[in-house]
Formats: C-alpha cells, structure tokens, sequence
C-alpha cells in the first residue's frame, strides 16, 4: 500500500464519504502545490510567520498531531488564499477551512516520513499522478496509477 493510498483511506474515514475524501485531498495537494506556497517547506515556513510552527511541527515530527482549527486556518492562510480555493472548487469558504483544519495534518504527517520533509516537487507530482488516477480509475474499477 502506497503512503497516498494510506492517506486517502484515512481521510475517507474523517469525511466517510471516498468521493469527498478524493476531493479534499485533491484540495490539499493542489494547495501544497501552489507556487505561492512552496510546497510543504513554504507551509511550515508560513505557519512559523503566523506563530503556529509548533503546530506544523507536531504533523512533521513522529509524535502526536496536534489539532489546528478552521479559524487558525484562516488566520495561517489568509482570507484572499481561501476565498481563491473556495473559487476553484465551488465550496463556501468556511467548508475549505474546515477541510483543511481536518485534512492538512493527516497528509502533511504521511508525507513527512520519519520526521523529514521530502523533495516537495518530486512528492507532489507523485501525488497530484495517485490522485489523477484514484479519480479517473479504469473500468475495472481499479487505479491507474
């Protein structure tokens, strides 16, 4: 099992529904891959400026995850990143928030293997292939990728 099949089954237990799951993660993973955001390196460095590194840290390191709320969220992020997200995937603002309150600790703690932050470009692409084929699957059912 792949660390994104892992991930995707997690995150289909946190939103019970694999479709939604598919979407959020894909949100997750188009967001780590915003230039402006410089993949998971930009996040931790961005969550650092905004005060909530240790936070980041715990989903990096191999401890516990701590939580992070929808309006630390918005406070990380900024509305204009959010309202952006919430314009390309037709979700109200507050529900990309809330996803990502939920989600970003999950996939940034299974990207994170051992405690390290992987080559972001190589991973994301790796990632944004896995989920262009967990969407589109073949007639059997089954992945291509």
């Amino acid at each position: 099992m792949s660390v994104f099949d892992e991930v995707l089954g997690k995150v289909s237990t946190v939103f019970g529904n694999p479709e939604q799951a598919n979407g959020v993660f894909k949100l997750v993973m188009e967001l780590l891959n915003k230039p402006e955001i410089g993949g998971i390196s930009g996040l931790i460095k961005t969550f650092d400026e905004k005060g909530f590194g240790g936070i980041i840290a715990s989903w990096v390191g191999t401890g516990e995850n701590l939580p992070i709320s929808a309006e630390q969220i918005k406070q990380i992020l900024g509305g204009g990143e959010l309202e952006k997200i919430s314009g390309d995937t037709s979700l109200p603002v507050d529900n990309v928030s809330s996803d990502l309150a939920k989600l970003l600790p999950l996939v940034i703690d299974k990207l994170t293997p051992n405690g390290e932050v992987a080559d972001s470009n190589s991973l994301l692409a790796l990632g944004l292939d896995f989920l262009k084929g967990k969407l589109a699957g073949d007639k059997d059912g089954n992945t291509t990728a």
